[in-house]
């Protein structure tokens, strides 16, 4: 008696089995294939789906523009004091003490609601001046270990008193200051502790602060 793995192959068998699995990895492959391109072309292309998509993200970006811009004006109306723009950026702005020279435009800040000393200055001066009152920036400088620092605020005639604003992460504050910027820096000298070396004035509505134009504080 021969044992099993003895037993001479039968090269037909072998061979049947080879073209019975080359046919069913053929079987394979083709389903793969179909349910793959199935699938591609079923999925919608981008640019099928692009312009609808970008319209209604314009409309909606154009629609919300349209919004902000109502508000604002609206806003621009009501603010129609010192006290009420004052009480209006301390119920609804963080005030930080990033001190850029570049400004936030005021609809900016009104659309952020956090902003610096200078976005502060430059949108109380804006709104006041929408509504009459004669008002602008001053900024000024000093320095600290060596490197210049900036802050801005509002200033403006309230009736027949000269007045300013300040903008701290602690408060909002309306200030009388005397009848000259220079009674203004010694205010703010005396607020502060700070040597103030010079400061500008600014008209409302310019959010960009830079300027060679300073007034050297002797």
């Amino acid at each position: 008696m021969k044992l099993f793995f003895l037993r001479k192959k039968n090269k037909w068998t072998s061979r049947r089995m080879a073209i019975l699995a080359l046919i069913v990895l053929i079987i394979l492959l083709l389903a793969g294939s179909y349910f793959y391109h199935k699938q591609i072309a079923s999925a919608p292309l981008d640019d099928e789906i692009e312009p609808a998509d970008t319209a209604i993200l314009d409309r909606g970006a154009s629609e919300l523009a349209d919004k902000q811009e109502r508000e604002f004006n609206a806003l621009k109306e009501d603010l129609d004091s010192p006290e009420k723009v004052a009480a209006y950026i301390k119920d609804n702005f963080a005030i930080t003490t990033d001190s850029s020279q570049t400004a936030l435009a005021p609809k900016e800040l009104f659309i952020k609601n956090s902003g610096g000393p200078q976005d502060i200055a430059v949108f109380t001066a804006f709104l006041l001046d929408w509504n009459g009152y004669e008002a602008g920036v001053l900024e000024y400088a000093w320095l600290e270990n060596g490197q210049k620092k900036y802050y801005a605020v509002a200033v403006f005639r309230d009736g027949d008193t000269p007045k300013y604003l300040i903008a701290t992460p602690a408060k909002i504050d309306l200030i009388a200051h005397g009848w000259s910027f220079k009674d203004l820096i010694q205010k703010e000298e005396a607020r502060t502790g700070i040597k103030i070396e010079e400061y500008a004035f600014f008209e409302p509505g310019q959010i960009n602060l830079i300027t060679n134009d300073w007034a050297k504080n002797q």
